[in-house]
């Protein structure tokens, strides 16, 4: 399969390979001004869900996340499913390599995230029993009025924005318009070939692989909203079709802000505001991963089919099969918020968890 294919790729670390590697890679580093508010600061209230594989339910599934409010950072990782083959579960790998890096970013309040996952990277792999396997990260941090954001493999994150006039916490009075979203910033997959992400793997010190990493800083503003996830979200979900479900919050959240103008409840206690928002964004993470789990058991055409069909997978001619990729499916969406941080809040799947609160 293509996927243990990738594994040998990765656990050879032939020269070939890397090579391969450096030539889809045309950029490491970008910076990427959605917005010109760069003296502001503003915070993110996070919302996750994480519907897991079928046949990897019973141990939680592969992928790896954590949202955390006090740090304003999050990640999701991709444990390599091919490393099962070897008698590995790629879910300790994952979230081993997550527990690391946020107690690294909690430990370092100047170093930049990039450097932060270098730090996770090392303790893990020096530990007295590492573990074995291979994970793709995606790892994002708002820091004043930008986003910093680092990612190894097919991992993705949208930045999406309501249009003009029509921030989701903005106070609207008429509810007689649709609000809509419209996409400002989309990170790219990094892939050895098709299904074969790269990713930091054990048998390997990860220098290279961490020196090709993405690297983006992105300028947000408040109702901004973050979306990130695994590749089960992406191979199964078109960028339109997640602004789509963007938009739906956006007007969810515009009414009840209408509605709470009309009912002269507009003076909402900042926390209880801040825990309203956190809970909209929980369901409207939930949405996201239905809307990819009902495409990835569907039959209609989706992003992994079309990738399939480019690389001359699936029926002849080249026409892209139908149906999506069953896979582990992880999501968190953020909200830029000018409220502050939502106390010390730390949502994760990282069994036996002890976040460093400072």
């Amino acid at each position: 399969s293509s996927i243990s294919s990738c594994v040998s790729h990765v656990m050879r670390g032939t020269g070939a390979g890397r090579s391969l590697a450096r030539g889809i890679l045309q950029r490491r580093s970008r910076r990427h001004f959605a917005s010109g508010l760069e003296s502001e600061s503003w915070s993110c209230i996070f919302g996750t869900s994480v519907i897991p594989h079928p046949a990897k339910a019973d141990r939680g599934g592969e992928d790896a996340f954590f949202a955390c409010h006090q740090a304003q950072c999050f990640a999701v990782a991709d444990g390599v499913g091919g490393w099962v083959d070897m008698g590995v579960n790629p879910g300790v790998f994952s979230r081993t390599l997550l527990r690391e890096l946020l107690q690294s970013v909690h430990k370092s309040e100047h170093r930049d995230l990039l450097e932060s996952l270098k730090v996770a990277w090392h303790r893990m792999q020096s530990s007295s029993d590492p573990p074995s396997g291979g994970s793709t990260i995606l790892c994002g941090q708002v820091q004043g009025s930008r986003l910093s954001l680092v990612n190894i493999g097919d991992s993705g994150v949208l930045v999406v924005r309501p249009q003009r006039g029509m921030d989701p916490g903005e106070d609207e009075r008429s509810t007689d318009q649709q609000r809509k979203a419209r996409l400002v910033f989309r990170s790219q997959e990094q892939q050895l070939f098709f299904n074969c992400p790269f990713q930091l793997s054990s048998n390997s010190d990860g220098k290279e692989v961490l020196s090709e990493a993405d690297q983006f800083t992105v300028s947000v503003r408040p109702g901004d909203l973050i979306i990130a996830g695994s590749d089960g979200v992406f191979d199964n979900l078109f960028d339109d079709e997640i602004v789509g479900l963007a938009s739906g919050y956006v007007n969810l959240v515009s009414m009840q802000s209408s509605l709470s103008l009309a009912s002269g409840y507009a003076e909402e206690p900042i926390m209880s505001a801040i825990r309203g928002r956190h809970k909209l964004l929980n369901n409207f993470a939930r949405r996201v991963a239905d809307a990819a789990h009902a495409a990835a058991n569907g039959a209609e055409f989706t992003p992994f089919s079309y990738s399939a069909a480019k690389e001359g997978v699936g029926p002849r001619g080249g026409l892209p099969m139908r149906g999506g990729k069953i896979d582990d499916i992880t999501v968190v969406v953020g909200e830029i918020s000018r409220d502050p941080p939502f106390g010390a809040v730390v949502a994760s799947n990282l069994e036996d968890l002890q976040p460093v609160l400072v």
